[in-house]
């Protein structure tokens, strides 16, 4: 099944769903490379449908203040580096990690 794909976000939805706890969610690089979509617009379209909540959020939980905010462009975005930045964020937490 394709990344970023309506039925992708189908099975991830009904995934999620069976936890039966409430969740919110942002999109990550693979999200956006459906490839029945022609622009990140409609793929992020999709993602509302499939999902019921839009890619960005914010939520009071107690004196906590929780935000969702993806900055993921894919085709919108001549210059896509997200993927890289994602990768080196990744590595970073997991050699730091690994010093613990």
């Amino acid at each position: 099944m394709p990344a970023g794909s309506r039925a992708c976000f189908q099975v991830a939805n009904e995934y999620l769903s069976a936890f039966q706890i409430p969740v919110r969610l942002i999109t990550g690089n693979h999200d956006l490379e459906g490839e029945e979509f022609a622009e990140d617009a409609d793929n992020l379209t999709a993602w509302h449908q499939a999902f019921g909540q839009h890619h960005y959020w914010a939520e009071q939980l107690g004196p906590v203040l929780c935000v969702g905010l993806s900055t993921v462009r894919f085709r919108s975005n001549k210059h896509r580096w997200a993927a890289g930045l994602t990768g080196l964020l990744r590595c970073g937490i997991m050699m730091q990690q690994a010093e613990c």
